[in-house]
């Protein structure tokens, strides 16, 4: 049990210092600024503290050297108190200068609407509708975006404060409830990019994770297409079965699979749900973890609020398989 939710921390790390985008390269030089400053002041101050403890050390033969005393100097007084307010504002100046390059959101970019539960991401885009419907197309735990086009991003939360942080491409920005933050980055190559939420948001923080794919163009125009249509009707006799248990065991009250008579909008969307690489964010996309999640979801998720609505309807080694049959036949 302990090794499933570990399987979690498998991946790549959260590191920004390798920026895959201009407005991450405006992060990690502010970084590398602050860095240099706080290294060249912790090394005078240390130097002057060492100086000091060796020059007027106590010594065996007796012959301590008492140090000038400076108190009331004016001068030295002065050169200190100047000297750390040209250090402030310098770092103050290139802070402010950075934090501006990054709100200056393009007039053309593409807007993606990303909501923060507990504990997942939900990500919305209004600009593209499901067929048929005025639906926006919605997808769980994987934002998927054109490379070299500018994104900008509505940030909501309903629960709690989450933070939205890809460190490749950005960063971070804080996911209120009742306030709407906005972010915006363009992923200058196509690629994929490890992303987390950076504000502790309760026992489940740590895998309130999500994937960035960033497309070349003429593949995000077939990604996006095909999350437009509905799910595809189960082929086989085990994913029909599968299709019937998801409406008659609840999981229709919380996810929508577009085509269907399941609607819930509390879970993530389902509708193409085996074309994602992941199960919850934190499991590869397996038909052993997709078992597991139907199965005993608090066991990959500690507290999520699946377990807590369902563990009290039973499921039999047969309907779990029917039901994982079914959720992998959603391409």
């Amino acid at each position: 049990m302990v090794l499933v939710p570990a399987q979690a921390l498998a991946d790549e790390p959260p590191w920004f210092i390798a920026p895959a985008s201009e407005q991450a390269s405006l992060v990690a030089r502010l970084f590398n600024i602050e860095l240099a400053v706080a290294t060249a002041v912790a090394i005078i101050i240390w130097s002057l503290i060492l100086f000091v403890l060796v020059r007027y050390r106590a010594r065996e033969d007796g012959t301590d050297e008492t140090p000038k005393q400076i108190h009331g100097n004016n001068a030295l007084e002065i050169t200190w108190t100047v000297g750390t307010a040209v250090v402030l504002l310098f770092v103050f100046a290139v802070f402010w200068q950075t934090m501006n390059a990054l709100a200056a959101t393009p007039d053309d970019a593409m807007e993606i609407n990303v909501y923060g539960k507990q504990w997942w991401w939900e990500f919305e885009y209004p600009a593209y509708t499901r067929e048929g419907s005025d639906e926006p197309v919605r997808t769980g735990n994987e934002l998927y975006i054109p490379a070299g086009v500018p994104v900008k991003f509505n940030l909501y939360s309903d629960n709690v404060i989450h933070s939205f942080w890809v460190p490749r491409l950005n960063g971070k920005t804080d996911v209120i409830p009742g306030q709407v933050n906005t972010t915006w980055f363009q992923a200058d190559e196509p690629g994929e990019y490890h992303a987390q939420c950076a504000e502790l948001c309760g026992v489940q923080h740590a895998g309130m994770r999500f994937k960035v794919y960033a497309l070349p163009q003429d593949e995000w125009e077939a990604w996006i297409e095909a999350q437009r249509k509905p799910a595809v009707e189960p082929q086989s006799e085990l994913a029909q079965r599968g299709a019937q248990l998801f409406l008659a065991k609840g999981c229709a009250g919380c996810h929508t699979i577009y085509g269907t008579n399941a609607a819930g909008r509390v879970g993530p969307d389902l509708t193409h749900f085996a074309s994602r690489h992941t199960v919850a964010a934190v499991l590869p996309q397996t038909s052993a973890n997709v078992g597991l999640w139907v199965q005993n979801a608090d066991l990959v998720k500690p507290g999520n609020i699946m377990w807590q609505t369902m563990k009290n309807v039973p499921l039999s080694a047969d309907e779990v398989e029917a039901l994982t049959a079914y959720l992998l036949s959603l391409k």
